[in-house]
């Protein structure tokens, strides 16, 4: 009985997201290709058409030496003077980028 209801909540739920399109879904995969081939490349216009310029980046990092972590916070300028002074270059045969797009909401 369980399984039952817990089935019709999530069909019910499903049924009330808005629909998207496939179109939607390629824009996203261009938007995401564009930040991480740009970061990785250093191109900062493909940055600059993937980020939203209210954007603010929060990245946990843990810190070696004493066991800890700590956030690293990045805005849309400090994104884009990184990417522009060669902070995240890798060559492209090492780049390992996968998108999978779940779902729009």
């Amino acid at each position: 009985m369980k399984k039952v209801v817990l089935l019709l909540w999530m069909l019910f739920h499903l049924a009330l997201l808005p629909a998207w399109t496939f179109e939607d879904s390629l824009e996203i995969r261009k938007a995401v290709l564009d930040y991480a081939e740009g970061f990785y490349s250093g191109d900062v216009a493909g940055m600059e058409h993937a980020l939203y310029p209210d954007i603010d980046k929060v990245k946990p990092v843990k810190v070696s030496q004493l066991g800890n972590s700590a956030l690293i916070y990045s805005t849309y300028s400090g994104l884009l003077e990184a990417t522009r002074s060669g902070a995240g270059n890798l060559e492209e045969g090492k780049r390992h980028i996968s998108i999978d797009v779940l779902i729009i909401n």
